[in-house]
């Protein structure tokens, strides 16, 4: 026995509600979760600090530590034990032919440094307690010649998502002065 037209329309229409219902307190739910996981790998970066042929944001709250050798700055994160170091170097010959190039690390992912594309390398390793991290570094070149070089070095504890996005916007905020040419008189 067929069933009455307005009985199956309201039958679909609230079988469809019940459906889009459903898929909006999905989606909902999973922005409410990709947002708590942003701000759980987001570290805040603080102001903008001038070194000599470019500037860079670092991290906020970060403690710089003074006298380091080989190093231009090394800031370290004491709630998680993480360290960042910058370096400024002339270049050696081997420099010059693995830069870009995967210098012993994996190659994680390519990233923005200040304008230049370049490999972001992953490499494991033990601290000296034998505990294992990770070292982030990413490097460029600068238009005096130097290699500039940023690595953050952290305990390994199964995932880098916070670190990656950490030396991915330090990277990125980094300002490259360019020489400026005097125009031929």
């Amino acid at each position: 026995m067929p069933k009455a037209a307005l009985e199956s329309g309201f039958k679909r229409f609230m079988t469809q509600a019940i459906m889009w219902l459903v898929l909006a307190c999905t989606v909902g739910a999973a922005e409410l979760v990709n947002r708590s996981k942003f701000r759980a790998v987001n570290v805040p970066l603080g102001e903008v600090v001038q070194f000599e042929g470019f500037s860079i944001q670092l991290p906020a709250d970060w403690e710089r530590i003074e006298n380091v050798e080989d190093a231009l700055a090394v800031y370290r994160d004491s709630s998680f034990g993480d360290v960042l170091e910058i370096t400024l170097h002339r270049p050696s010959f081997f420099d010059m032919l693995s830069l870009g190039a995967n210098r012993g690390g994996r190659l994680f992912e390519e990233i923005d440094f200040g304008g230049q594309t370049v490999p972001l390398l992953a490499n494991p390793s033990r601290s000296a307690d034998d505990e294992p991290q990770v070292n982030l570094s990413a490097s460029r070149s600068l238009p005096s010649g130097r290699i500039l070089t940023l690595s953050l070095s952290f305990p390994y504890n199964g995932s880098y998502l916070r670190e990656r996005n950490l030396v991915k916007r330090i990277a990125a905020s980094a300002k490259v002065d360019i020489p400026r040419q005097d125009p031929a008189n």
